[in-house]
Formats: C-alpha cells, sequence, structure tokens
C-alpha cells in the first residue's frame, strides 16, 4: 500500500456481481435485462460516423434530455445525464453534502451507499427495515442533512408508492431526498418523477441500464428542480465536462424513443417474474413481493444453494451480510433460462 492515501487504504471498495469467463452461465446474477435492445440500435451502429469519435461529444448532452424531459413530462433543464446512475449518486452526494454531514438510509439497501458514505466522509443513520420493507415513519424528523432510498429497494425488491415517498418528501424539506429509481419500469404506481413539479428537495435518479437492455453503455440519469441539476452541473464540470461520450448517446436516445418495444419485454419480465414466484411459493418457500427484475428468496443454507446453482451453470446473487444472508437474489431471465433454474433449485432442495 506504498503511496496509498488514508481514504484508499480505509475504504471498503463495493463488490460487483460476478462476470465469470471459465463457462457459460445461465446468468442471473447482476439483474441485467433479460431481452436485447431495440433492433432499431443495429442501424445505429451500422451507420455511425466513426470519423465523429475525433471530436469531443455535447457535454450538455442536449438532444438526449430533451427527448427524456418530453417523455417524463418535463423541461431539459430539470434532467442531468451521466454515465450510469452511480456516477449519478456519487455526483449528487459530492453535490448536496459535506464532510461529516448525515445521510439516513435503509440498513438493508444497494451496497454502494455505504462506500459513497465512507467515501465523502459523512455520518450514516441506517434504519433497520420493517418485514422487509422501508418504514417511511422511520424517516420523519430526522436530525440528518438528507435520505437516499432505492425504490424499489434492493436486494429486496420491495417498493413504496409513490403517495409514500411524497409524504416523506414532505416532511422532510428542509433535507435533500435522493430516490434511487434504478428498477421502476418493472413496478406500477411507484415513480416519484412527476412530484418534482411541487417538491424542490426532490432528486429522482434512473438508469437505462435495467430498463432499456444497456447496461454496456452506463447511462444513467437525474431528474429533479433545476437548482439541483445547476448544483450538479457545478460538480460534473469540475471533474469531467464530456461525462457521456458520442455513442452512448446516440444508442440511447434511439432507445428511449422505441416506448412499444421495451414496454414489450417489460410486461414479459413482470409476467415471468409473477409465475416464478408463484412457483417457489408452491414449493414452500419465502419470496418477497417483488415490483424489480428479479426476487429475494429465502432458501435454507443459502451459500450452499448459490454453490451448487453455479457448479450446475447458474449464476445467482448471494449476500453474506447478516440479514439477508438467508436469502439467494435472482434475476429474471427469459422463460427458459427460468425453466431450468426452477428444475435444478427444486432438484438441490430435495
Amino acid at each position: 500500500m506504498k503511496f496509498y492515501s488514508k481514504l484508499a487504504k480505509d475504504i471498503i471498495p463495493y463488490t460487483a456481481g460476478e462476470q465469470p469467463k471459465d463457462k457459460k452461465y445461465i446468468k442471473l446474477n447482476t439483474n441485467e435485462n433479460a431481452y436485447p435492445p431495440t433492433p432499431q440500435i443495429k442501424e445505429v451502429l451500422r451507420n455511425f460516423e466513426y470519423q465523429d469519435l475525433l471530436l469531443y461529444p455535447d457535454p450538455d448532452g442536449t438532444e438526449l434530455r430533451e427527448e427524456l424531459a418530453k417523455i417524463k413530462k418535463t423541461s431539459f433543464k430539470n434532467i442531468f445525464l451521466s454515465n450510469g446512475s452511480d456516477e449519478v449518486l456519487s455526483m449528487a452526494i459530492a453535490a448536496f453534502f459535506d464532510e461529516d454531514d448525515t445521510i439516513a438510509y435503509p440498513q438493508i439497501t444497494y451496497s454502494f451507499y455505504d462506500v459513497y458514505a465512507d467515501y465523502y466522509r459523512l455520518k450514516k443513520i441506517k434504519i433497520a427495515l420493517k418485514d422487509y420493507q422501508i418504514d417511511i415513519n422511520d424517516y420523519l424528523g430526522l436530525d440528518g442533512k438528507g435520505i437516499l432510498l432505492a425504490n424499489p429497494n434492493a436486494p429486496t425488491g420491495m417498493a413504496l408508492k409513490t403517495q409514500e415517498i411524497e409524504e416523506l418528501v414532505k416532511n422532510n424539506k428542509d433535507k435533500i431526498v435522493i430516490v434511487d429509481q434504478a428498477y421502476i419500469a418493472f413496478s406500477q404506481g411507484c415513480s416519484s418523477i412527476e412530484l418534482i413539479k411541487e417538491y424542490d428537495n426532490l432528486l429522482v435518479v434512473e438508469t437505462l441500464s435495467k430498463s432499456h437492455s444497456l447496461a454496456g453503455i452506463r447511462l444513467g440519469y437525474a431528474v429533479g428542480n433545476q437548482n439541483l441539476i445547476d448544483a450538479l452541473n457545478r460538480i460534473k464540470n469540475s471533474i469531467n465536462s464530456y461525462t457521456v461520450n458520442r455513442l452512448s448517446m446516440a444508442v440511447a436516445l434511439v432507445a428511449v424513443r422505441d416506448g412499444d418495444y421495451y414496454s414489450d419485454i417489460t410486461a414479459k419480465i413482470v409476467a415471468t417474474r409473477e409465475r416464478v414466484c408463484d412457483a417457489l411459493t408452491n414449493m414452500g418457500l419465502f419470496v418477497l413481493k417483488s415490483s424489480s427484475n428479479f426476487l429475494f428468496i429465502k432458501v435454507k443454507n443459502a451459500c450452499q444453494v448459490y454453490k451448487e446453482l453455479k457448479n450446475r451453470g447458474i449464476l445467482v446473487r448471494y449476500f453474506d451480510k447478516k440479514g439477508v444472508n438467508d436469502f439467494i437474489r435472482v434475476t429474471i431471465g427469459q422463460d427458459k433460462d427460468m425453466d431450468l433454474f426452477l428444475e435444478n433449485l427444486k432438484d438441490i432442495l430435495a
């Protein structure tokens, strides 16, 4: 660790889901979309003017922001673009928190939140779930600077309704509330974006990785009051003004315009999710009610089940963390893959 800063020595980095290359797996561990992106992207790639890569991209991402603004029924001034929603979250914490400020978030949630809090040297209030669900009453009257929630939550997959988020935002008007909606496409009645028109303390973060099958281009965005977007841009333009590259923006623009295609594949994923949930329940397993593209399943000897599935060529996610170490998280794949998962899980548990 020669030359390391104290931060580099002390911080515990985020651990991403496995991306093994030793053999071909049925990959149900990192919540990628089960279906390919819109075929219209093939035309974009085929006709992309490769010589344009010698030029910097539009630092404002104006065309894509305008298109997202139409879809979200807001102004492009209320949209902020970045390389995946993780980067948006990082910039948001830099924009709205100072060292030793306090941030509140669930005890069981996306583990990157812990990493960001440590990286930016924040104090943490980690609030326990109740029956695996976020209880908004636990976030009212907090002595803190801000709140960060994943909705639907990960790894549980459970969601709060828009009215519940509004209650939380309304009762914390002097605090920034960041809602991470990475999986919102697979829920109903849970998006908080409509609330930004009324509440200037709400920032909503989304990504094209899950909803639009574009994890490979790393494109995320935030929607919020113009004052919040201006703060994000101050941070972005102090780090890297050209955050999103030309090719990613060209691909994303075509993707967000093909709403019908993505509505169809989202409906397939939701239908498969419900079918698999019913099958698991019929096997006598406890499964949380999911509003995402994955299921959180309680199984005896969860670590061993994860290992045995991996030996059989099926990757799922296991979290060696108190409170969730008796669960496996399983991404919803296409029907044929989920049938193989169910068949193998049943055999292992038998």
